[in-house]
């Protein structure tokens, strides 16, 4: 094999790993991205479990609030 066959080779082969290398740091980045989104989605959950229960505790105060002015009627 030629000298200049034999550098060749070698380019490609770092030219693959190079590819390969690149590969992997685009997967990381999309698992991190995943990562971010899954967080970004439970956060957003949390806030509208709260928002939901502040909703509950105002209906209620709305409930107490009425029985009571009933009650004064009374």
């Amino acid at each position: 094999m030629s000298t200049e066959r034999k550098v060749k080779l070698a380019q490609q082969k770092v030219i693959g790993s190079d590819r390969k290398v690149k590969s992997a740091q685009q997967k990381e980045l999309s698992t991190e991205r995943k990562e971010k989104s899954a967080q970004q989605k439970e956060i957003v959950t949390e806030r509208k479990e709260k928002l939901a229960q502040q909703k509950v505790i105002g209906s209620e105060s709305k409930v107490i609030g009425s029985t009571e002015s009933i009650e004064h009627r009374t």
